[in-house]
């Protein structure tokens, strides 16, 4: 067991490594592929934090994006550092989300998910608003040196990812994940048995919050142009919860493949049929479900386990006999 965990840190060292080397020896086109592939990494961590572990689907953390687009956009034009402004943003996201789950969590299953599409919806409609000085539907413009080009921003998504997967290992192999399965298997029986849910559900949905309005203020600064329409999209949540799924939800793995395969498809779709995405993504979810309701990584992982019973059951007949 110990040796595997050492590979385990051995192959992860040699891709952190291999991955911060090769930036200068690729396109520009290449470097916009691996810095979309990293944010949609940290999206569907993020998201997979709140369902997959603590089990509540949300169909409106695109609030917490385009909270972060929006405060790092306004940090950066009161003359804030990059970095600053998007950290600052990122835990103003992760605050904006303890606001308003303190009374979205008296709800629970589809009540809950409609309740945050409401939120959503009504932070779309609000900053759509002239009166509050964020440039209504036109939305505000950012100046960014061209010197940055696209290398900072792949760094950043990158260690964006690597932490948000980190993070998610860690709560996956600790008291508090332990805590946030229980919550998602059956919330009544944990609080009877001493788990105290709200505080936890809080705790993770902060986490959850915080690494969505990140990706939000990264993208702020990389796109230069931020208005309700891209700071509030239906399709980043619905692509949140189509990177989770399909890899598997409460797993660690599982994100990351669900998000190599949004990037695949969409960059079949774009040359081909691009206003059926969506059609596709509700498509290869309800497929998904239907046939792989662990999603591809949890599939295999079950698979696996199978082969290994198989073999072990197979050499203590071999060995009886």
């Amino acid at each position: 067991m110990i040796g595997l965990k050492v590979s385990h840190i051995v192959i992860f060292i040699v891709s952190i490594t291999i991955l911060s080397s090769i930036p200068i020896f690729l396109s520009e086109f290449t470097l916009h592929l691996l810095f979309i592939l990293f944010i949609y990494i940290t999206l569907a961590q993020a998201f997979n934090m709140l369902a997959g572990f603590c089990g509540y689907l949300s169909l409106g953390h695109v609030a917490y994006y385009g909270i972060g687009m929006y405060i790092t956009a306004v940090l950066v034009r009161f003359g804030q550092p990059l970095s600053i402004a998007c950290f600052c943003s990122a835990a103003s996201a992760g605050v904006f989300g303890l606001v308003v789950s303190l009374p979205l969590f008296r709800l629970r299953g589809a009540s809950f998910a409609l309740g945050t599409l409401a939120i959503s919806t009504f932070m779309h409609t609000l900053f759509s608003q002239e009166w509050l000085g964020l440039g209504g539907s036109a939305g505000l413009v950012l100046r960014i040196p061209y010197s940055y080009g696209k290398i900072p921003f792949y760094f950043a998504s990158f260690i964006a990812a690597v932490l948000v997967t980190l993070i998610t290992k860690l709560i996956r192999h600790s008291r508090f994940g332990l805590a946030l399965l229980s919550i998602r298997e059956d919330e009544d029986v944990a609080e009877v048995l001493g788990v105290k849910t709200l505080k936890e559900k809080l705790k993770i949905i902060w986490l959850s919050a915080f690494f969505t309005g990140l990706c939000g203020g990264i993208m702020a600064l990389y796109m230069g142009h931020i208005c309700p329409d891209n700071a509030f999209p239906l399709t980043i949540s619905l692509q949140m919860q189509f990177m989770s799924i399909l890899g598997g939800l409460g797993t660690v793995i599982g994100p990351i493949v669900g998000a190599v395969t949004l990037v695949g498809l969409d960059s079949l779709i774009t040359f081909t049929i691009r206003e059926l995405n969506t059609f596709f993504y509700a498509l290869i979810i309800l497929l998904t479900m239907i046939f792989m309701p662990d999603g591809i990584w949890g599939t295999f992982v079950e698979y696996r386990r199978k082969r290994v019973l198989k073999s072990n059951n197979h050499r203590k007949e071999g060995g009886s006999q």
